[in-house]
């Protein structure tokens, strides 16, 4: 039983990283631009530091980390969020949301919302050009202030 548990987390794990690798290499197919773009923050790296960049000078790479960004708004890897738990009576935008009520969020609507992102259906890196905390830091932060939604819409 410990085993297949344990087989389950590790393809949760890796099933979700390879859709997202498979999503945004589809993506950048169709995008020679953003190739360009990409290759060229890492030709200015090698060429700057003589060596291959590592995991730890991710910073010096923010037009990648943009183009990952809106790989991951774009294409989401699941069509809802955790389910949440009204704390208490709430009105939304005319909706009574009664306390203890489960709330399920949908990560495409929220990801092509042209309120939040303009031209929502596009794939445009730049957009988040001026997001340079990773998106671990902007998961844990304020709901206005995140990037995407992937990794959690309230608490």
């Amino acid at each position: 039983l410990l085993a297949l548990c344990l087989g389950d987390i590790i393809f949760a794990g890796t099933d979700t990283t390879a859709l997202t690798t498979t999503w945004l290499l589809a993506i950048l197919s169709n995008y020679p631009d953003v190739q360009r773009k990409i290759q060229a923050e890492i030709d200015d790296f090698v060429a700057k530091n003589g060596r291959l960049p590592l995991y730890s000078d991710r910073e010096s790479f923010p037009y990648l980390a943009a183009t990952q960004k809106e790989g991951l708004r774009l294409r989401s890897i699941t069509e809802f969020g955790v389910p949440h738990e009204a704390s208490e009576d709430i009105n939304l935008r005319g909706y009574h949301v009664p306390k203890n009520a489960i709330l399920i969020g949908s990560l495409d609507a929220m990801h092509t919302d042209p309120l939040r992102y303009a031209n929502p259906e596009k794939f445009i890196p730049e957009r988040f050009l001026g997001y340079p905390e990773s998106m671990s830091t902007l998961a844990s932060g304020s709901i206005k202030k995140r990037d995407q939604y992937n990794f959690g819409w309230g608490r």
